[in-house]
């Protein structure tokens, strides 16, 4: 209620399209840092985490922390940061238009576009899976004598309300609304990461996970040669990635545009990391508490239950997905319980918000622009900005609803990211760090 009110009272402050689409280019470090980090980590991000956690324990996440020194040489040098914000540019798109031509501008919004609502569009379904089986709801309620699917009935409530907090004052209005989510999940990170600690035994978790086959092991870093699926080599690749594609990818790419200077976002950035701390501990914690009150005997009885629970639910990849979040209702106490169902209502909103102004704006910035001889209105482009971010809204709840999962979210998040990530990292780089780059080259 608090977060919503403050929302609605900074419509006041939007008055241009600079303001919805990049903040007015007012925000420091720490409105940024914990805006960004609350953005970037939605209740489909914690249900992935779960799923990788829970297969491959500390041994992965060991290798996974290379990703610190990497990230933070990154955000020290301001590599690409400072040269992007210097075009001036409010989606990467745009900047290919003036480093290279509008038609490899239309093209790549498109394709960004195209990757990106893809990418979205299981998000919805999978944070309203989550409060359906964290919260033990039915599987399905009766309507006027009509069974509909829990899901799909909170997918539209929280859709909804993610689309009104965005459209009433776009990144204006996602930054500080953000911002306090963050604010406000950072302390619950830390409360729930001890509250684990005091509940379980760590000897009862080292005896779980120690149960790992050899070569799979969920402990020792280097004794995972046979793991499947989540291994040295996803490790690897991702950093590559993560270095060739940085700030390509296009999710929340307002933040890029909302900082006061480079200097600001630079250092906004570099903060986030040391944020990611905590949230990190959170997570990694409840995945391995979870997977040790399923597998050590001492909770037994707890487990069974569980299991019957997980059993509920008809089809085989959502139970994987379901497995820590139904675990959880039953391992957090009274409270606790609420504090960290509310820390995922913020990641939801503060995520699906984000995202539906970046692929709603981006349609509108970089496919209709492009071919539109007669400006809009500054009113007419917003009311136009603001249709667009409900109509990724309404794509995200119908492919929720059609879409059937089959893999991890993580593979899911990386092959659909790969259509425009696999060539966007050429372009960006040679586009900001190589002035002989052709646009023949970009194509």
């Amino acid at each position: 209620i608090i977060v919503t009110i403050v929302s609605w009272r900074t419509r006041r402050y939007m008055k241009s399209v600079a303001d919805f689409m990049a903040g007015s280019r007012c925000a420091g470090r720490y409105l940024i840092c914990n805006a960004v980090g609350e953005a970037g980590f939605g209740a489909v991000s914690a249900v992935a985490i779960f799923e990788y956690t829970y297969k491959t324990g500390f041994a992965i996440s060991w290798w996974s922390q290379l990703s610190v020194p990497v990230t933070l040489l990154i955000t020290l040098t301001g590599f690409v940061v400072y040269r992007y914000r210097e075009t001036r540019a409010m989606t990467m798109a745009q900047f290919f238009e003036i480093r290279y031509s509008k038609g490899f501008r239309v093209f790549a919004g498109i394709l960004a576009f195209t990757s990106g609502i893809l990418n979205y569009g299981i998000f919805p379904a999978v944070g309203a899976r989550f409060f359906v089986s964290y919260c033990g709801l039915p599987q399905t309620l009766s309507l006027g004598g009509i069974p509909l699917p829990t899901y799909a009935i909170l997918m539209a409530v929280f859709i909804s309300l993610a689309t009104f907090l965005t459209v009433i004052g776009g990144q204006l209005t996602i930054m500080i609304s953000d911002c306090l989510e963050g604010l406000l999940s950072g302390v619950l990170y830390l409360l729930i990461a001890a509250i684990l600690l005091c509940i379980f035994r760590w000897s009862d978790i080292l005896t779980a996970l120690a149960a790992a086959p050899k070569g799979e092991s969920m402990l020792n870093p280097f004794d995972t040669g046979q793991a499947q699926d989540f291994n040295i080599w996803y490790i690897l690749i991702g950093l590559v990635g993560t270095t060739y594609s940085y700030m390509s990818w296009q999710g929340g790419h307002a933040f890029r545009s909302s900082a006061a200077s480079p200097h600001e976002a630079r250092m906004g950035n570099i903060l986030s990391v040391w944020r990611e701390f905590s949230r990190r501990v959170m997570m990694t914690l409840l995945a391995v508490c979870a997977f040790t009150y399923l597998n050590h005997p001492n909770y037994a009885a707890g487990a069974a239950q569980v299991t019957a629970a997980i059993h509920r639910i008809p089809d085989s990849q959502i139970q994987t997905q379901m497995r820590v979040p139904i675990a959880l209702s039953h391992i957090l106490p009274l409270g606790v319980r609420g504090a960290f169902a509310c820390i995922m209502l913020f990641a939801m909103l503060a995520c699906d918000g984000s995202y539906m102004h970046s692929w709603g704006s981006i349609f509108v910035q970089d496919v209709i622009l492009p071919f539109r001889k007669k400006p809009f209105m500054p009113q007419q482009h917003i009311r136009i900005l603001r249709w667009s971010i409900a109509a990724v809204g309404l794509f995200a709840f119908l492919f929720g609803l059609l879409f059937h999962q089959t893999e991890y979210i993580l593979m899911f998040f990386a092959i659909t990211g790969a259509i425009f990530l696999g060539g966007s990292g050429c372009a960006v780089l040679g586009g900001l760090y190589w002035k002989r780059g052709t646009t023949a080259a970009a194509w």
